[in-house]
């Protein structure tokens, strides 16, 4: 189940009471509503021991009984809480009969079009994690959702899930990886130099960001504040990133930019909406990409 802003979530009392040892979108959903009240917990799907001391304190502050446990009463508070209105909360997409992408279709007509590229659990997440987002937007352009797809398609190393800078398993190896290109002459900005916060703002999700300042932007933009820059690892996070890949692509965040300025009623220019990200890095390959992914989606 994937999340996403913008969404009308269901009233507190048709939500799940949650606990230590649950997991899953809703444990997501509650920890973006805790972080949006001020309180830091971890936003990793998983009610440990962190997320129960701060349903506590929450509880405490609030003078409801502190049991620890996302209650009703909780979630009413949470969604009440003053310093809501400035904060987008991300919710469970709810399940739809009539989706504007049909799976099934897609994917037979991926493996006719990809059909050296495996899909395995991780992959089908990614890419119905990028159609819930498209099905509960207002966008309609294939042309758009095939180019996005392809743009994941290529960053991720065609896994559609959210990579380090360099594919690294690490953050140490990305910032030795980003410092090589820097020493090599390739970059003119070592930026995964890490900032007075002591984070390093190599790339990461999707599609890649660099640089605390696009971090920090990003953030504001998706609506999460400064989660984003204050704990840069969570752009590795699915849903986030799905977030942050639309909202670059669609409102020319990344590069200034934007799919509509390749994809609309009198043009369509698959090699040059590579600008749109990376200049024109790849930009055939990328172009051949959204031609087949184009093809899945019909």
């Amino acid at each position: 189940m994937t999340l996403i802003s913008g969404i009308v979530p269901p009233l507190p009392n048709n939500r799940p009471i949650l606990e230590e040892g649950d997991s899953g979108a809703w444990v997501s959903a509650l920890q973006f509503l805790l972080y949006g009240c001020g309180y830091s917990t971890p936003i990793d799907r998983q009610f440990g021991p962190v997320t129960r001391n701060t349903i506590t304190e929450f509880q405490r502050n609030l003078g409801l009984i502190e049991s620890g446990v996302a209650d009703v009463k909780t979630w009413d508070a949470l969604d009440n809480h003053g310093k809501l209105p400035t904060w987008k909360p991300m919710w469970p997409v709810p399940e739809r009969v009539n989706r504007k992408v049909d799976r099934k279709t897609f994917f037979d007509e991926f493996r006719v079009q990809f059909n050296r590229v495996r899909i395995e659990q991780p992959q089908v997440d990614g890419y119905d994690a990028i159609f819930d987002y498209w099905e509960n937007s207002n966008l309609t352009d294939l042309r758009w959702l095939a180019y996005i797809l392809a743009t994941a398609f290529h960053e991720t190393g065609e896994t559609i899930e959210p990579v380090r800078e360099g594919f690294c398993k690490t953050d140490a190896c990305s910032i030795r990886a980003v410092t090589k290109l820097f020493n090599d002459g390739k970059i003119d900005v070592n930026y995964s130099i890490p900032e007075a916060n002591g984070n390093s703002y190599f790339g990461r999700g999707l599609v890649q960001i660099t640089f605390g300042s696009n971090y920090k932007n990003l953030g504001q933009a998706i609506g999460i504040g400064t989660l984003l820059y204050d704990n840069p690892s969570l752009a590795l996070n699915l849903d986030i990133s799905v977030v942050i890949m639309f909202k670059g692509m669609t409102d020319g965040l990344f590069t200034g930019k934007k799919l509509a300025d390749y994809f609309n009623d009198t043009t369509t220019d698959w090699f040059h909406a590579r600008r749109i990200v990376n200049a024109l890095n790849r930009a055939s390959l990328i172009e051949d990409y959204a031609k087949k992914f184009h093809m899945c989606l019909q």
